[in-house]
């Protein structure tokens, strides 16, 4: 599930144009419900991003040329408050549904849980701590991404600190961590498709 669609109605395309050119492309708040509807019931197991941090200057590319806009837009790093904010704090996800669909899920998908996804001994500590009643607004200027706007410009969210095994990347929305922490780890998943069994080898990056 595109973190995007939930929270951006079509209409913000007309005023967006080609920053929000992406596929699937934005869609209408009544098919964001339908895809509300689908998580809250489990036909959809994750909430993720493909994040392309495509600038302005970038995306001007397409001008003139549909098919030369690059595609995709930002979000990483505000995925998760959106998804709290418009989840969690609204009563539409448990804190737990919360979890599950923004790691634990994803986690057994790549074969990587219980030592991802999980708060178990053994495990992995990624942790994502979070503050319910701390607000913050989202701004391109705030952000830690290079590109030099935001497609949830003006939106309050929920804030969050992050801790990651026995360092602290980010404190108080700050990236405190250098460049390249984490490690490759190689994954075998297996899983069934309507065309029969299937087996992939992943690279996992994190």
């Amino acid at each position: 599930m595109p973190r995007t669609y939930p929270w951006i109605a079509r209409r913000v395309a007309r005023r967006l144009g080609t920053l929000v050119q992406m596929n699937p492309s934005l869609k209408s708040a009544r098919d964001n419900e339908a895809l509300w509807k689908a998580l809250l019931s489990n036909r959809i197991q994750v909430v993720a991003t493909d994040h392309c941090a495509f600038t302005t200057e970038q995306k001007r590319f397409g001008v003139g040329n549909f098919a030369k806009i690059p595609n995709g837009t930002g979000g990483l790093e505000d995925r998760m408050p959106m998804l709290w904010t418009h989840g969690v704090a609204t009563g539409r996800l448990t804190m737990n549904e919360f979890v599950a669909v923004t790691s634990t899920n994803i986690a057994k998908i790549l074969n990587c849980y219980p030592k991802k996804g999980a708060v178990l001994v053994g495990a992995d500590a990624d942790l994502v701590v979070w503050d319910p009643k701390k607000t913050k607004t989202i701004t391109a200027k705030a952000q830690q991404s290079a590109i030099d706007y935001n497609v949830f410009e003006g939106k309050k969210v929920r804030v969050n600190g992050q801790v990651a095994g026995n360092s602290t990347p980010v404190r108080e929305g700050d990236t405190l961590s250098a460049e390249g922490l984490g490690r490759i780890e190689f994954k075998r998943i297996e899983g069934e498709t309507r065309r029969g069994n299937v087996k992939l080898e992943l690279e996992v990056h994190r």
